[in-house]
């Protein structure tokens, strides 16, 4: 109904039914099946996000959970942008990391792209699948 009488007016009309249907609309939620897509690498899934800022939070954000990773971008040979484990010689970050690194890495890009307009977020059954001190 509230849709309805938002819908039917002009946002002028009923400013504070405006301001609740826009936070409404920037409510998110993540749950387990959302969150988990190591099936396909993390390149594959947002390749517009690897960039130097993504990478520098998910060192942060992997750090922060007990991970001490160091990562770096680099062009692959499909001039695509991948990510890899800052090393001696340098591995592919997602084809090599374990599962929990990659579902971390994984809940990291949903956040990082969805917490720039999200009102409210919600992570569902969120201390059941990931490391305690995460939750």
């Amino acid at each position: 109904m509230l849709r309805w009488a938002y819908n039917a007016s002009k946002d002028s009309d009923l400013p504070l039914i405006a301001e609740l249907m826009h936070f409404v609309d920037g409510m998110h939620c993540i749950n387990r099946t959302d969150a988990f897509s190591t099936q396909v690498g993390l390149s594959a899934v947002h390749p517009a996000i690897l960039n130097q800022d993504f990478k520098t939070g998910l060192e942060r954000f992997l750090n922060v959970m007990g991970y001490d990773y160091r990562l770096r971008l680099h062009q692959g040979l499909d001039r695509s942008q991948k990510l890899y484990f800052d090393l001696e010689t340098p591995i592919l970050f997602y084809e090599n990391a374990s599962s929990g690194i990659r579902a971390l890495a994984d809940l990291y890009a949903r956040l990082y792209t969805t917490m720039s307009h999200a009102s409210f977020l919600y992570l569902d059954e969120f201390d059941a699948f990931y490391n305690y001190k995460l939750s």
